[in-house]
């Protein structure tokens, strides 16, 4: 019943709107993404990371494709692999200072360098958002702008219908300030189609204030390093391709399958 007292209802929108409200609010969203990903590049760029940082982040990685994966590789190259790992991990070969603890010099330049550079990236990133969803509200406020193609859920209303105050209207109808949001979500694949995966466009994690390197986390590679190793002191190999042949030919029909008597 709720969906047919919607179907008599329709609307006639000023062609003007699009150009006016529509285009503007979209084509200002993604000029504005691709000038925080031009700033974020700004600031990786400023940032040095010497090869000690790398190997030890490096380390982690590989240990974990080597857990993940172990059962790809045969008896003896997992044996070897594993006796490896686990002294690396245990005797902290790959770690930029084995001795570092938790309790972290605030006045060390490093960390103070690292925590400013997450401020910068933090503030680039929310700030933007914030004066685009005052303009959006103070010029566009209470626009409809665009009606979807498909019928939702009432469940979307508020969603879709942002500073629109009316309680009967279609929920295909969609508000200015909704449309903002549409954008900020929706805008993430043209951004990854253009500047690629790893852009800093925007997305919904990018609202947040990113700091890279707490003071307190100076030893977090050496705890991650230990985990491994007890992990992989644990790590059990069990052959995956055992008997592939046979099951190869079973899959696509070449041989039945053996019905094992048990006892």
């Amino acid at each position: 019943m709720a969906g047919s007292m919607y179907e008599s209802q329709d609307l006639y929108l000023d062609p003007s709107i699009k150009y006016w409200v529509l285009f503007p609010i979209m084509i200002v969203m993604f000029l504005v993404g691709i000038l925080r990903h031009n700033i974020t590049t700004i600031l990786n760029e400023g940032q040095k990371m010497d090869l000690k940082d790398v190997k030890e982040s490096l380390a982690v990685k590989y240990g974990r494709l080597f857990i993940s994966n172990r059962n790809y590789l045969t008896e003896s190259a997992f044996k070897m692999r594993k006796t490896y790992w686990y002294d690396a991990f245990n005797l902290g070969k790959y770690l930029k200072d084995p001795n570092a603890t938790g309790n972290g010099d605030m006045l060390d330049p490093a960390n103070m360098e690292s925590t400013m550079t997450g401020m910068k990236k933090g503030f680039a990133n929310m700030l933007p958002q914030y004066i685009l969803m005052s303009w959006v509200s103070f010029f566009f406020a209470g626009f409809v702008i665009i009606k979807l193609p498909f019928y939702l859920p009432l469940g979307f209303k508020d969603m879709l219908q942002r500073g629109i105050d009316t309680a009967n209207l279609d929920i295909t109808w969609v508000s200015s300030l909704s449309w903002y949001f549409l954008n900020f979500f929706g805008l993430g694949g043209i951004f990854s189609l253009i500047l690629g995966k790893n852009n800093s466009a925007g997305s919904a994690k990018d609202i947040a204030p990113q700091i890279q390197m707490a003071p307190n986390q100076k030893d977090r590679f050496n705890k991650m390093h230990k985990s491994l190793a007890e992990e992989v002191k644990i790590t059990e190999h069990q052959w995956a391709l055992e008997d592939i042949e046979d099951k190869i030919l079973i899959k696509y029909g070449k041989k039945k399958p053996e019905n094992k008597k048990t006892k």
